[in-house]
Formats: structure tokens, C-alpha cells, sequence
């Protein structure tokens, strides 16, 4: 499959998500190649089509004082935390080539985190029932697509040098039990984000059995005043 790229610097959540849409309509228009977008957001919280406000640990006015916007979305899923240390790949891929098996077009988008974290030396795993990458119990990766036409948005998110304590506002999964993790906890020390995008890539390629074609680096969607 060719694919491109786009690198598209920290940005709103809503912004990006239009910034998606609209390659989303292109994608399906046939107008681009498969395309890979990369990105983080500002705080924020979204609930996805199988989430609701429980999933929230958070008060309003504990988000209200750091900022954190909670938004619902169209992707799958529950309740996510995203954030700056946060790396997101948004897939828009027409899904007639590798076969319109949602099932395991989502395990494919977990195989490229499992793969990425074992060069690492962490040892990820799947848990039965519940969908993301995890290590021990705690969440790493969180997983929620859209499909239209059959072309896939949204997409998969990656814990890096994201906030522990903006992470344990929401309940991963759904799940009380469980808490959320990353690399850089790990690891016991901050995370290149930049090589952590190569390496992302790479195992997309490898994963999905991608030809790359043009990278695209686009700076934030914001305003200076905004987030």
C-alpha cells in the first residue's frame, strides 16, 4: 500500500479533528494516497461512542483549573485522556486493501505499539475483552477508530511523557481496577518524541506492509492565543 505522511505539530483537538476530516473526504474521494497522520493535542478528555461522563474521575472544577476540555467524538471506544507527551497516529486507510475485517484491522494498530515498545525492552500485552496495548495492567495505548466508506479515521494514542496525573482523571477502559502507564515511567526517564514517531512509522510499514511516500510537517492549527 502507499501511504503518506503528515507530522502535524501539537494542535487543539478540534481543529485536528477537522484538519482529519477534511483528508478523511479526499481519502475517500481518492484524491490522496492511504495517509498516516501524526500528532498530540492540548488537554483534553473524549468520550467515545461507548463512553459516558462515569468514565470521568475528574471534578469540573478540577478540569476547569488546568484547562481540560471534555469533548465527544464519533471514534469507538470510552473515556481517553490526550495530552502533550502524547503521540496519536490517525490512519485514514482505505480498508478494501488489507480487507474490511475491523477486528483485525485493530489488532494490526496494536501490533505496530507492541512492536515499537519491545525495541524498547518493554514487554506489552493484550488483555481479552479490552482493546489498546498494556504492560502488567496499566494502559499504554489506547485504541478507538471511525470507518466511513470503508476508510478508517481516528485511530490509536500513545503514552510517551504524558502527565500521570492528567492520565488517572479517567477510568482506562471503563475500569476501575486498572490504571494507565507510560514509556517514560518505565523507562525512568524522558522519551525522544521525535524518535519515538520514526520508530512509530517504521513499524506501520512493517505491520501493514506500507510503501511510503511524501512526508508532510505542518505546524500547529492554533492560533497563537488559543490553545
Amino acid at each position: 500500500m502507499k501511504c503518506d505522511i503528515i507530522e502535524l505539530d501539537i494542535s487543539s483537538y478540534e481543529n485536528s479533528i477537522r484538519f482529519q476530516d477534511d483528508i478523511l473526504k479526499k481519502r475517500q474521494n481518492s484524491q490522496i494516497n492511504d495517509t498516516i497522520i501524526f500528532t498530540q493535542h492540548y488537554p483534553v478528555i473524549t468520550i467515545g461512542r461507548k463512553g459516558s461522563l462515569q468514565g470521568i474521575l475528574a471534578t469540573d472544577a478540577q478540569l476547569n483549573k488546568i484547562a481540560v476540555k471534555v469533548i465527544n467524538t464519533d471514534r469507538g471506544g470510552d473515556v481517553t485522556y490526550h495530552g502533550p507527551g502524547q503521540v496519536i497516529a490517525w490512519p485514514i486507510f482505505d480498508l478494501n486493501q488489507i480487507g474490511r475485517d475491523l477486528h483485525k484491522y485493530m489488532r494490526m494498530l496494536e501490533d505496530t505499539v507492541i512492536l515499537l515498545l519491545k525495541e524498547q525492552s518493554i514487554f506489552p500485552k493484550r488483555i481479552n475483552n479490552l482493546t489498546g496495548v498494556w504492560v502488567q495492567d496499566e494502559k499504554i495505548a489506547s485504541l478507538g477508530i471511525g470507518v466511513k466508506k470503508w476508510v478508517s479515521y481516528h485511530g490509536i494514542s500513545l503514552n510517551v511523557n504524558t502527565s500521570l496525573e492528567h492520565l488517572a482523571m479517567v477510568l482506562p477502559c471503563g475500569l476501575k481496577d486498572r490504571s494507565s502507564t507510560t514509556i517514560s515511567k518505565i523507562l525512568g526517564e524522558d522519551v525522544d518524541i521525535a524518535r519515538v514517531k520514526n520508530v512509530w512509522q517504521d513499524k506501520f510499514k512493517e505491520v501493514f506492509g506500507l510503501e511510503f511516500g511524501k512526508l508532510e510537517k505542518i505546524p500547529s492549527l492554533d492560533k497563537k492565543d488559543d490553545p
